[in-house]
């Protein structure tokens, strides 16, 4: 038994036609895949590009004590010992504590934070401990 000439061609033609069809979709998945790699990249180099650079300053008593002058911030015991710092501040408002510990931080890092809030108004007492880098 054998098929007539035109039905095998339009097998093969359908064959073909769906052997295309599942190599574009499988194509189109690859091709959204390198595009979305490639904005990540981009993405990547354009934040390189435009981080800003970060500022290492000595943490030192002097550098504490114009930090929260500027700030405003009175500092009640400000020892140094063991390589490290400890601050004891009294009646500080969050705003202006959070202001101190990211200026403080382009010197050292803070390595214990004891803050007290008795009056429940956001004015504290805080207790800290830095270390320089």
């Amino acid at each position: 038994m054998t098929l007539p000439r035109n039905i095998i061609i339009l097998l093969v033609i359908i064959l073909l036609s769906i052997y295309a069809y599942s190599f574009l979709v499988d194509f189109n998945s690859f091709r959204n895949f390198v595009n979305r790699e490639y904005l990540t990249f981009k993405n990547f180099v354009f934040s390189l590009y435009n981080v800003k650079s970060y500022e290492k300053v000595a943490l030192t008593e002097d550098f504490i004590r114009k930090v929260s002058k500027d700030l405003g911030i009175d500092i009640k015991e400000l020892i140094y010992e063991e390589g490290k710092y400890r601050l004891k501040i009294k009646s500080v408002p969050f705003g202006r504590l959070m202001l101190f510990l990211e200026r403080i931080s382009k010197g050292g890092e803070v390595v214990s934070a004891k803050l007290i809030d008795n009056t429940g108004k956001g004015v504290f007492e805080a207790e800290l401990t830095l270390r320089p880098f």
